[in-house]
């Protein structure tokens, strides 16, 4: 299993609800099976509702959701999931992951912690939430 298999399987076990998290952890490890998975990681509906919290409207901007992420522990780089096939299965640094993903219009995950802490940008404008894992329920796992 590579990298970037490692981080979507954390992902899929820690936010995705729990009748959905077996179809998925599949998905997850057949490469053909991508264009699947990555529709349903980018639903937010298939998200355990417990671990998601809609941004705030004084926060919509790429500065306002980098400074709660900070204050719930994000590191410097980032793992994205994606619409956008240029940005999909990348790293980078959580900064300019934010400034290309924040209301550019493509449905996206950056994920901080994949057991803990994933930022979500909808479709639709102001369609912007962070999900945060309580510490009790976190998987192990690192996004380098």
């Amino acid at each position: 299993m590579d990298v970037a298999q490692s981080v979507e399987r954390t992902i899929v076990s820690t936010f995705v609800e729990k009748a959905r998290r077996e179809r998925l952890l599949a998905l997850v490890e057949k490469p053909r099976a991508r264009d699947k998975l990555r529709r349903e990681l980018l639903d937010l509906s298939r998200m355990d509702v417990r671990l998601v919290a809609l941004v705030p409207r004084g926060a919509q901007t790429s500065a306002g959701i980098r400074t709660l992420l900070a204050k719930a522990g994000a590191p410097a780089h980032c793992y994205i999931v994606s619409e956008n096939p240029d940005w999909d299965a990348s790293r980078m640094p959580l900064a300019e992951a934010l400034d290309l993903v924040v209301g550019a219009g493509w449905v996206t995950l950056v994920c901080c912690r994949p057991e803990g802490l994933l930022y979500f940008e909808g479709e639709a404008p102001g369609l912007r939430a962070i999900l945060s894992a309580p510490s009790s329920s976190r998987r192990s796992g690192t996004v380098a």
